[in-house]
């Protein structure tokens, strides 16, 4: 009896050691193991970043050269060739657009699982990634009052915004006090006179105005509004439609960033962008209404604060209806612009008819946001990095996530 008590109580004893050992040595061998991996995440991430934003990618200039097929990149890089460390190329950017926005055609578009082998994440353990670029300075507008725009005979009012109260915020969602702001007043209007249709004239201006404690400052356009009107009285002209549309400007200690905003009803009619010196017109036939598009053959671009220019389209896709745009077996249109396009240039403006109405389609250049991911997303452990870069004049917050496939 005394044998088995002992025997039992040794027992206790040896139990009581290996859940010791197990519940102390697991753990901290553990950590080390998990800590590494989590470094080596972090490795990988910021490598992944640095051939993306120090790399110009080959060929260099895939981004512009439009012959040259996502397939047909040997390596992926978003640096200007010839550029500042951290500064893109705008092209590049767009040729990795899918969104509602605006998606480059398929033979323009880099596919992000080509982009993952590119950059060697591909290995005997996959990693997928995540990137988004998005402005610096976040920028929102609101009309506050309108005016009411006359022609000659008086018919055919339109109101129009007068007064805009624009809102500044930094990356972090800060307001932006005392941030420089520089507004573009845009009015499309279409005009007749002795009742025939006129084109469309393009009439801009530019206020500048530095934002209160709160990040915050109210425009007025009326001065510019009445001289419209006046012009269109002299001229004996009415009024056939006319639309509006702002570009921002900001600048926040070095920080620069810009948007755009139509100002008409809530309708796109298409989307679209620039890539080199083409204009590539979507039709995602799948969301927009059914109709016919008329595009008039001109486009205003602008560079801000400085300007806006006008140029001409030359349709450059066979067997498509010129300027008349329409649901069909290609979702794209391409046009070549008459000038060559400076990187500075950050928004077009384009007039189209639709069902009998004038809108401004207004297409940023780059989009607002850029979204692009290889693989479903992120697993349970995820290195992100952040990067303020530069696009053009413009800055933009470049982040990337990094995680392993086969983690959830």
């Amino acid at each position: 009896m005394d044998i088995t008590i002992d025997n039992l109580f040794a027992f206790l004893i040896m139990f009581a050691l290996v859940v010791a050992f197990v519940s102390f040595v697991i753990p901290s061998t553990y950590l080390p193991f998990t800590t590494t991996e989590e470094h080596q995440l972090e490795d990988i991430a910021g490598g992944v970043m640095d051939k993306l934003l120090l790399t110009t990618g080959y060929p260099a200039n895939w981004g512009n050269d439009i012959t040259v097929p996502g397939s047909a990149l040997t390596a992926f890089g978003l640096r200007k060739e010839g550029g500042e460390p951290y500064e893109l190329d705008v092209n590049k950017i767009l040729r990795i657009c899918n969104s509602s926005t605006f998606a480059v055609p398929s033979t323009l578009y880099v596919d992000p699982a080509d982009t993952a082998q590119l950059l060697g994440l591909n290995g005997s353990v996959k990693y997928s990634f995540s990137i988004q670029i998005s402005p610096a300075l976040d920028i929102t507008v609101e009309s506050v009052s309108y005016y009411i725009l006359k022609g000659n005979s008086g018919k055919n009012n339109y109101q129009v915004p007068s007064v805009i109260k624009l809102a500044v915020k930094n990356s972090e969602g800060r307001p932006a006090s005392n941030a420089d702001v520089s507004v573009i007043y845009l009015l499309m209007n279409v005009r007749t006179k002795a009742g025939q249709e006129d084109i469309a004239y393009m009439n801009y201006t530019c206020f500048t105005k530095v934002t209160d404690w709160s990040g915050q400052c109210t425009m007025n356009f009326t001065s510019f509004l009445e001289a419209v009107e006046a012009e269109l009285k002299q001229a004996k002209s009415d009024l056939a439609k006319t639309s509006v549309a702002l570009t921002v400007f900001a600048e926040y200690y070095g920080i620069r960033s810009t948007s755009s905003f139509p100002m008409d009803e809530v309708l796109t009619v298409l989307t679209g962008s620039i890539v080199d010196n083409y204009l590539i017109i979507d039709f995602p036939v799948d969301t927009l209404p059914n109709g016919a598009r008329h595009m008039l053959n001109m486009c205003a671009l602008g560079v801000p604060p400085l300007y806006i220019y006008l140029d001409y389209l030359h349709n450059e896709t066979n067997g498509q209806a010129g300027m008349v745009i329409n649901a069909g077996a290609k979702k794209h249109r391409v046009y070549a612009l008459g000038q060559d396009i400076d990187e500075d240039v950050s928004f077009i403006y384009l007039p189209v008819k639709y069902q009998g109405n004038y809108y401004t389609v207004v297409i940023m250049r780059p989009p607002p946001l850029v979204a692009y991911q290889s693989g479903v997303p992120g697993g349970m452990k995820t290195s992100v990095l952040r990067r303020l870069v530069r696009i053009g004049p413009w800055h933009y917050v470049f982040t990337i996530a990094v995680w392993r496939g086969a983690e959830f």
